[in-house]
């Protein structure tokens, strides 16, 4: 689908558009100039700014140096990795005071993941060695946050200091009433996302919450949320960040915790996929952010 809505809108805007590198680099031509997209990643930010938000301690580095609330992240390396920048971040000793700094309740996450994928909460420090084991034998580097509790997670779409979007998310939480199965509760919850799911087969007691998952990612069964209220404390601090740093399209998370809204992550690759399909226009809104991006690309 995606694929399809960057050819629409480049036949309409006479384009020329070729799918290249096994159809995952599009090469776009138009007035002598050749623009590309990578995956979801347009030729709109420069690279230095590209690989910082690919890096999620990075990201956090940068914010935290520029002011901005964020989430906490530490980053880890392969015990005894002889890399010159791992020195004093690659023991067991370190790994050890990590999670004793962040109570024993840790988000374990690959440095360059998305979509949920990779991310580990751990409340064992012998799971927190198991899974970094097996994590390090394709990654060099992980980052550790503290587990917080989060109210909600927002997304904020920005184009060149503009927001095209802004949308909430809400986890695949359910409350029992007593009488209705588990699966029930989530197919009516979520009915697209958990019809070929397998969950436990019984029925949760009034009141009993229960939990799916953690994660906030629409490709985890969350589903998307009106934002109110909180508008205006996500845009003061989007704002901030598109004041301060020059990033021209780029997807941002904030979570709001406690009364206290900070970054989580920025997403140089902007995905709209399963906001397509769980918002009514849906596609029609993603083709405008990604017909705005394109001619920016052409300016």
């Amino acid at each position: 689908m995606y694929q399809d809505i960057i050819k629409e809108i480049c036949d309409e805007k006479d384009i020329s558009y070729k799918l290249i590198s096994n159809n995952y680099l599009i090469m776009l031509q138009k007035d002598n100039k050749t623009k590309f997209i990578w995956g979801h990643k347009f030729d709109l930010n420069n690279h230095a700014i590209g690989l910082v938000l690919d890096d999620k301690y990075a990201i956090y580095d940068m914010l935290k140096n520029n002011d901005i609330p964020v989430i906490e992240h530490s980053i880890i390396y392969k015990n005894g990795s002889k890399i010159k920048y791992a020195k004093n971040l690659n023991t067991k000793k370190y790994y050890y005071d990590l999670f004793l700094k962040y109570n024993k309740n840790i988000v374990l996450k690959i440095n360059n993941g998305s979509c949920g994928n990779g991310v580990y909460h751990i409340k064992s420090f012998n799971k927190f060695i198991a899974i970094s084991n097996k994590l390090f034998k394709k990654h060099i580097s992980l980052s550790v946050s503290p587990f917080v509790k989060i109210d909600c997670e927002y997304r904020i779409i920005v184009l060149k200091k503009r927001v095209m979007l802004i949308y909430g998310k809400k986890p695949p939480v359910v409350i029992g009433d007593g009488k209705t199965s588990l699966k029930d509760l989530l197919l009516e919850f979520n009915y697209n996302y958990f019809k070929n799911k397998k969950v436990k087969n019984y029925v949760p007691k009034k009141g009993e919450f229960y939990n799916y998952s953690f994660k906030f990612n629409l490709s985890k069964g969350a589903i998307v949320t009106e934002v109110k209220d909180e508008k205006e404390k996500l845009l003061e601090i989007v704002n901030d960040i598109i004041n301060k740093l020059d990033i021209n399209f780029c997807s941002i998370d904030i979570v709001k915790t406690e009364n206290t809204f900070k970054v989580l992550e920025i997403n140089s690759g902007v995905m709209i996929n399963k906001y397509i399909k769980l918002v009514p226009n849906g596609r029609n809104i993603a083709k405008e952010i990604y017909k705005c991006a394109i001619m920016e690309m052409f300016k």
